[in-house]
């Protein structure tokens, strides 16, 4: 699957989660809720400064926003040898 497909997804569960219109997470990351849209439908890529800024509208960190759900890297050097 398409990693901005994926993100899109992680952004729009964490704005369910917190309650947020996509108008108002638009607000607080500095961004439109057009683009926003495209951003959640896999359809556009946020530049690293937009995703920061959209983790902090929905009160996680980076991290939070883009791993959610891989296996650290540990795990994966230890099933690789």
């Amino acid at each position: 699957m398409d990693i901005y497909i994926l993100l899109g997804r992680r952004i729009r569960e964490l704005r369910a989660t917190t309650g947020l219109s996509q108008a108002r997470l638009a607000d607080l990351a500095n961004t439109s809720a057009e683009f926003l849209s495209r951003i959640e439908r896999g359809k556009a890529a946020p530049s690293i400064a937009t995703a920061q800024r959209l983790a902090e509208g929905l009160g996680v960190n980076l991290r939070t926003l883009t791993f959610r759900g891989y296996p650290p890297r540990s795990a994966m050097r230890s099933s690789h040898g």
